[in-house]
């Protein structure tokens, strides 16, 4: 069977053994993990981000919530306060 790693013996160009794919399949691996990890760390300093503003804004509406939950019950606090008169 005439396959192209006979193709580049026959041309005198390098010998393609087992050992050269696996050295060359290795490499490829280790430049893969390192872009995905590079990836994987921007994304989730992103999501770092975009999590402390949400907790942000759900501690904002926790306590503006509270207040509105009974303003009847605020608004005569406030009008007993010796500040109020």
């Amino acid at each position: 069977m005439y396959t192209w790693v006979m193709k580049r013996q026959m041309n005198g160009n390098e010998i393609v053994t087992k050992d050269f794919l696996a050295e060359r399949l290795d490499k490829l691996k280790d430049e893969m993990i390192e872009a995905f990890r590079e990836y994987r760390d921007q994304i989730l300093g992103r999501m770092d981000k975009d999590v402390s503003e949400l907790e942000q804004i759900r501690e904002n509406q926790v306590f503006l919530s509270r207040d509105v939950k009974d303003p009847e019950k605020r608004i005569t606090k406030l009008e007993l306060s010796p500040k109020a008169a």
